[in-house]
């Protein structure tokens, strides 16, 4: 009986006990981002209707910009290579680095204006979708819109307290 109770005792601790866990290391490699955007086009024009999509190729540019580099990581099992935001990215998940290579900082223009359109094109399509209009604001930041980027953020905000204001929990991150 008493094996039997101190065996009931270990189970219920370790049920109460908080789950611990590590994320595996993902096999990322390094890929053109005109890849990524390639193959992101191609979901795009496979599927109009597809706001995830336009979304990731709108972060793709943003990234592009904000890296000014030629490749990014991404995961290497994917069917269709795409670029990798991370276990739980956050809405904006890159952060501008300056450079003073002409070229980079050319490249990086077009990437930022591509941004803002893909953005504004996932809007459309998902007027709710915070990710999107956070994105759109800092990209309007970045190209030097300030009083267009303060009117973004703004409506970010008063969107996310609209739709977020009465929760209890929050996801991770």
């Amino acid at each position: 009986m008493r094996y039997a109770f101190l065996t009931l005792a270990a189970l219920l601790s370790l049920s109460l006990a908080p789950a611990w866990g590590k994320y595996a290391r993902p096999d990322l490699e390094k890929v053109p981002v005109e890849r990524l955007i390639a193959n992101l086009s191609k979901q795009v024009e496979a599927n109009p209707k597809d706001a995830v999509a336009r979304l990731n190729l709108a972060r793709v540019h943003g990234m592009a910009y904000a890296v000014k580099s030629d490749s990014l990581d991404a995961l290497k099992s994917a069917k269709e290579q795409a670029a990798w935001f991370g276990y739980n990215p956050n809405h904006v998940p890159f952060h501008a680095q300056p450079t003073q290579d002409e070229a980079k900082l050319k490249a990086a223009k077009v990437h930022l204006d591509a941004a803002i359109k893909r953005f504004e094109e996932t809007i459309a399509l998902d007027p709710k979708n915070l990710t999107a209009r956070l994105g759109l604001a800092w990209c309007l930041e970045q190209a030097g819109k300030k009083p267009e980027a303060i009117k973004a953020y703004r409506e970010v905000i008063e969107a996310g307290w609209a739709s977020e204001k009465d929760l209890k929990t929050a996801g991770l991150g």
